[in-house]
C-alpha cells in the first residue's frame, strides 16, 4: 500500500486534443480540490504523437508533420517540456531517433524513454524502408543516445499485424496487444526483449456476432466495441478495462478468457454521454490509483470535465464497483475539452504507471 507522502506525490497527466492543438493538464490525485483546470502548456497538433512523462518533463514524439516541400513525413524528433517552470518553451532533444513510425506508443522506464512501434506512413506498405525494419527503441535520458531494440518488424507481423492501436502498458516495461478482430494477443518485455503469443481469444472478439462469455446481459456491446477501439485499454493485473458510455466499467480477464460487467453508475453520475454509435463524441478515460480505486473522466460538454473515484472489485462473475467521489470542474481551454489519453506519475509510486 503506499504510503502518505507518495499519495500526496502522485498527480494525474492527461491530453486533451481539439482545436488544432494538443492540450497537457496536470491535476492532483484528490481532484476535489481542483477548482478550475488549466492547461500546462499546448503542442501544435501532429497526428500520430505519443508521449510521456519523466522526471517531470513532457516528453513528445512521432506526428505527421508538413515538410518545406509541401509533403507529410514522420518527425523523428523527440521535444520536451519542463513541467516545473511554468515560463517554459518546448524544446527539441539534439539526438534524433532511428525509425520512422507514427502513433508510437510511448513510456518510461527506469531512465529511458522508449518508443515502441505504431504505423507506417506510406501509400504502399509493400516499399522497403530502412526506418521500419526494427518495432522499437529508447531514448538513454543519461548518455542522451538512441538504441535500437532488437524486436524487427517480422516478428510481429507473423503474429497477425499488430499495432499500437491495441496495445497498453502492463507493468511500467510489458506491453501487452490486443485483437478484437482476430481474438489473439501478444506480450512483449522491453527489457528482456521476450515475445509471448496467445491465440485463443475469442470473448475478445466484439466485432462477430455472438454472445460473449461475462457479457450475456450486455444492452450496449456495440457501444463497449465502439468505446474500446477508440480508447486504449487500462491493464490492472490480468484485465483489461474500459468505462463505457452507458455509464458500466468492463473488464477483459485474458487469463480466464472471459468479460466481467459492472452494473450502470448513471444515477450516482448522471453524466449526458451518448448511446447513439454515430453521436459518440466523448469517451471515458480511465487512471488507476492503486489499491482498487480507479478514476474516470469525461468531457460533459466544451468547457466541462466530469471525474469521479471508483472503488473496483473483482467479484466471481461481475465488477462490484461503487462512486466513492465525484465531481464536475469547468476547464479554461481555448478550444474544447476532449481527454484522450494520460498516466499517474509519481517519483516514489508503487502502482501501474503507463497510458491509457
Amino acid at each position: 500500500m503506499a504510503s502518505g507522502s507518495e499519495e500526496a506525490s502522485r498527480v494525474i497527466y492527461f491530453r486533451s486534443i481539439g482545436g488544432g492543438l494538443h492540450e497537457y493538464y496536470c491535476i492532483n490525485c484528490d481532484f476535489l480540490a481542483e477548482e478550475r483546470i488549466c492547461p500546462l502548456t499546448s503542442f501544435t497538433y501532429e497526428r500520430g504523437t505519443g508521449w510521456t512523462v519523466t522526471d517531470d518533463y513532457i516528453y513528445c514524439i512521432g506526428g505527421i508533420r508538413e515538410t518545406e516541400d509541401l509533403e507529410y513525413t514522420v518527425s523523428k524528433e523527440l521535444h520536451k517540456f519542463n513541467t516545473r517552470n511554468p515560463n517554459s518553451t518546448w524544446e527539441i532533444v539534439s539526438a534524433r531517433r532511428n525509425l520512422r513510425w507514427y502513433k508510437p506508443l510511448v513510456f518510461a522506464f527506469g531512465r529511458r524513454i522508449y518508443v515502441i512501434g505504431g504505423d507506417r506512413f506510406s501509400p504502399d506498405y509493400e516499399i522497403v524502408d530502412e526506418d521500419w525494419t526494427h518495432f522499437g527503441e529508447f531514448y538513454d535520458l543519461d548518455t542522451q543516445t538512441w538504441h535500437i531494440l532488437s524486436l524487427e518488424v517480422g516478428d510481429i507481423e507473423k503474429f497477425g499485424n499488430f499495432g499500437t492501436t491495441y496495445a497498453a502498458l502492463m507493468d511500467k516495461k510489458k506491453i501487452v496487444f490486443y485483437s478484437f478482430g482476430g481474438g489473439s494477443m501478444l506480450f512483449y518485455d522491453v527489457v528482456t526483449e521476450e515475445l509471448r503469443y496467445e491465440e485463443h481469444h475469442p470473448n475478445l472478439e466484439l466485432g462477430k456476432k455472438g454472445v460473449r462469455q461475462g457479457l450475456e446481459g450486455c444492452m450496449y456491446l456495440d457501444v463497449l466495441f465502439r468505446v474500446a477501439r477508440n480508447m486504449k485499454a487500462l491493464v490492472c493485473y490480468s484485465t483489461l478495462y474500459w468505462f463505457s458510455c452507458d455509464l458500466c466499467l468492463y473488464g477483459y480477464d485474458f487469463c480466464k478468457g472471459r468479460w466481467f460487467q459492472s452494473r450502470s453508475l448513471r444515477k450516482e453520475l448522471n453524466w449526458p454521454l451518448s448511446l447513439h454509435i454515430s453521436q459518440i463524441l466523448a469517451i471515458p478515460l480511465l487512471f488507476d490509483l492503486y489499491n482498487g480505486t480507479f478514476l474516470v473522466m469525461a468531457a460533459l460538454d466544451r468547457k466541462k470535465l466530469g471525474m469521479a473515484i471508483l472503488a473496483v472489485r473483482k467479484e466471481e462473475d461481475s465488477l462490484d464497483v461503487s462512486v466513492q467521489s465525484s465531481k464536475i470542474a469547468p476547464v479554461d481551454t481555448l478550444n474544447h475539452i476532449n481527454p484522450v489519453d494520460g498516466m499517474v506519475y509519481g517519483r516514489n509510486y508503487r502502482g501501474a504507471w503507463g497510458f491509457n
